[in-house]
């Protein structure tokens, strides 16, 4: 093996068969220097949980870059999911009659301990890339985009090979869903870093990779830079996403509509005139002593709906209690609880932990000695209209 070649190639294979994997929405990569020029790497991809796309590949191609010349395989690798989750949204919208119920799935891969030999030059930096298609193929803002992939890549610096930093590590967010006409806030878009490095944060273009090459209706390779799987994902420079006309990544829900981010803790806010799913882009830049160490992209999808008269939205007035709470929880309403209603209890991420199905009496008592100790969420819903929704601590 050359050691002195500009492009370092790492690629891992799987077996499954060449579907679109339609509804992506997005990903990202975390790395953590473990030491010696020693990684551990990470790559999480969220898909629409409704999709009938492809279902997650059990194991993934990533590919490794340094330099700007010649290509080469420098090792072969497993590199398994270990972990499969949905995520569902935490309050589903009252201004919507018919809320959407929107979910996503998410995959966590990982390698733990992938070892870098030293770059060809002390200026070059590594990067690890993912490439897949298709995005949802509804998307308001994006031109053509069930024909758009996605590049989810992550760039170690040589400040950061030189100072064995990890990189920020994006929070699993909750699908987003907002109201036609109405101010929003979204405040779990952040990233954590384990070094304390300084995060600010943009409004940016998420990255394109892959096509639709390879499915009965695009024949070729599946496997080429425009291929449904890029084998191995291509190599940088990066093409961003393209946008119909009237969007951009500063107004991505359209020219009527505001959307803004707050530089040093990512929350974004905004007011949607137009309803529609619309493909955001997130920037977080890591910056030590005013020296850049690594940008990541973290690019989703906020659905604005539109409203329901507020005849169709029954007005609730329950208590729960208590808060804190340790052994159980109980809900208390001056009316009784409709039928059919239900109690959805969600971890901190926004994972689904269990449903109760409620009576009709006026204080009802529910379990919650399952619950693992800090904040969850809850829901109360019928028929798949969220009737309460708030914040639960437990001890």
């Amino acid at each position: 093996m050359k050691t002195a070649t500009r492009f370092l190639l790492l690629f891992f294979f799987f077996q499954n068969s060449i579907l679109l994997a339609d509804h992506l929405a997005g990903g990202h990569i975390n790395y953590t220097c473990l030491g010696d020029n020693q990684f551990e790497i990470e790559l999480i991809i969220y898909r629409d949980c409704n999709s009938d796309g492809a279902p997650f590949e059990p194991e993934i191609s990533l590919a490794v870059y340094t330099g700007n010349s010649d290509t080469q395989v420098y090792n072969f690798q497993s590199f398994n999911f270990v972990q499969v989750s949905n995520i569902y949204l935490l309050s589903p919208q009252q201004c919507d009659i018919n809320p959407s119920g929107i979910c996503l799935e998410y995959a966590r891969y990982n390698y733990t301990s992938l070892t870098l030999p030293p770059p060809p030059s002390s200026t070059d930096s590594y990067f690890f890339v993912y490439q897949r298609c298709c995005r949802d193929h509804e998307s308001t803002n994006l031109m053509n985009s069930e024909q758009q992939g996605i590049t989810v890549f992550t760039e170690i610096t040589p400040e950061s090979l030189a100072s064995c930093n990890s990189s920020p590590s994006f929070n699993i967010a909750n699908p987003v869903q907002v109201c036609l006409g109405e101010p929003f806030t979204i405040e779990d878009l952040f990233a954590e870093d384990i070094d304390a490095d300084s995060i600010t944060y943009e409004l940016c273009k998420p990255f394109v990779g892959g096509g639709p090459v390879g499915t009965p209706d695009f024949p070729g390779d599946p496997q080429s830079c425009d291929g449904v799987i890029p084998t191995p994902a291509c190599p940088p420079p990066y093409s961003f996403v393209e946008y119909n006309s009237g969007y951009d990544e500063f107004t991505p829900l359209g020219i009527s509509s505001t959307l803004n981010i707050n530089h040093l803790n990512g929350i974004v806010s905004g007011l949607g005139q137009e309803v529609g799913l619309f493909t955001v882009g997130v920037c977080a830049k890591e910056y030590r002593d005013g020296q850049l160490l690594s940008s990541s992209v973290r690019d989703f999808v906020i659905e604005v709906v539109g409203l329901a008269s507020t005849s169709d939205i029954e007005q609730p007035n329950w208590a729960i209690f208590p808060q804190p709470t340790s052994d159980h929880i109980f809900i208390k309403t001056d009316n009784g609880f409709p039928t059919k209603a239900t109690l959805r209890l969600f971890d901190s991420q926004g994972a689904l932990v269990s449903e109760h199905s409620l009576d009709n009496s006026t204080t009802q008592r529910i379990q919650a000695n399952h619950l693992r100790a800090g904040l969850h969420f809850y829901q109360i819903q019928k028929e798949g209209l969220t009737l309460q929704s708030g914040k639960l601590l437990k001890l």
